[in-house]
């Protein structure tokens, strides 16, 4: 299902969540995640274009988070390499590791999905 997309201790802790109480949470944090991906695709894309190194590490910030929180650890180291090479005024690399994430970003969604499938049985 998951193995090696998200991270299993973060899953259990989503899981343990849902469990005790908040069911549909897994659900509604990756609705959220659709939401906001795209945009912040977008918001780093026009960033790089732009020479915008505040706009991209702005970005990139926002999304590293929703990743880790969801335990997409992977995608949201690279989301951090992105942020800490904004930060330094570095779009060199920007571009190929968007293109990182947004490969990555559907083995996540698929796996988030299957998660939510699962626990609704």
């Amino acid at each position: 299902m998951h193995k090696g997309i998200l991270d299993a201790e973060i899953v259990q802790g989503l899981v343990d969540l849902e469990t005790d109480g908040s069911p549909g949470l897994i659900a509604e944090l990756l609705a959220l995640l659709q939401d906001s991906a795209p945009q912040a695709f977008d918001a780093i894309a026009t960033g790089i274009a732009r020479a915008d190194a505040p706009a991209v590490s702005s970005a990139a910030h926002s999304l590293k988070s929703s990743f880790a929180n969801l335990g997409a650890t992977d995608l949201s180291r690279v989301c951090m390499e992105i942020e800490q090479g904004a930060r330094r005024g570095d779009l060199g690399g920007a571009a190929e590791r968007l293109g990182e994430l947004k490969a990555g970003f559907p083995a996540v969604e698929q796996a988030l999905r299957e998660l939510t499938l699962s626990l609704a049985k």
